[in-house]
């Protein structure tokens, strides 16, 4: 349950909590817009401020704030929406102050189908909620206030996705890398790299594009290196 942060320009680290998840172990991790450090454990979400070290936590205990049960994904959201969804599909969307705003079990109407398996979360290109799921991609409707199928997306499993800064959208799938643009409202495949460009038919667990438009991907091999200008794979093991 230990939280540590890490400073990308000096590799230096700092322990910030030694105990977050009250013996569990963490599932993920996200930092508001004031700086303090959101994490999900075994039934529970705590609130970390890295700079006094102060801690709050709701679990089982917390009535109608109390986190879902299992494991569950954390992301916020351009409008500072704090959502956890659970690896069943399940959703809560919390207020800066964890207070649940919005509820869903999986299978409600507007919530996520039944049978899906819950991947990734992170906002999107237009500052939503998008899922990556066994079922496809889904995002957040504000207006409708349900989620939806991403037009363009097949109903296949993606493993992960990001946004890059030209508001391309990387989907990793198993054996293969695809870069969409929208148009019209729906998304429009512009690269695609598999077998034929060097990638190993694996599911990756983890995708970050950079800022030259070179994707990374974290899979059992190692660091993956895509890209697509060259269409090139390069993998960086241990020997590395």
């Amino acid at each position: 349950g230990v939280l540590v942060r890490l400073d990308p320009d000096t590799a230096a680290v700092a322990h910030v909590s030694r105990d977050v998840g009250e013996g569990f172990w963490l599932f993920d991790v996200v930092e508001d817009g004031a700086g303090k450090a959101w994490v999900t454990y075994q039934a529970g979400l705590a609130r970390v401020d890295p700079a006094t070290g102060q801690m709050r936590r709701w679990n089982e205990a917390s009535g109608a704030n109390a986190p879902m049960n299992g494991e569950s994904k954390l992301a916020r959201t351009d409008d500072g929406t704090l959502w956890l969804v659970s690896e069943e599909g399940g959703v809560q969307a919390r207020d800066a102050d964890g207070r649940v705003r919005m509820a869903l079990k999986v299978g409600d109407a507007g919530g996520l189908p039944k049978g899906v398996f819950v991947e990734q979360i992170a906002p999107g290109p237009d500052g939503a909620l998008w899922v990556a799921t066994s079922h496809g991609m889904s995002r957040w409707n504000t207006q409708a206030r349900r989620f939806e199928s991403v037009p363009g997306i097949a109903n296949d499993r993606v493993y992960g996705f990001a946004v890059d800064p030209n508001r391309r959208v990387w989907l990793a799938t198993f054996g293969a890398v695809s870069a969409y643009v929208e148009k019209g409202g729906t998304l429009k495949r512009e690269v695609r790299l598999d077998a034929e460009d060097g990638l190993p038919l694996l599911a990756p667990s983890g995708i970050v594009v950079d800022g030259a438009g070179v994707a990374w991907l974290a899979t059992v091999r190692g660091l993956m290196r895509v890209g697509p200008a060259r269409r090139g794979t390069r993998v960086y093991g241990v020997r590395d």
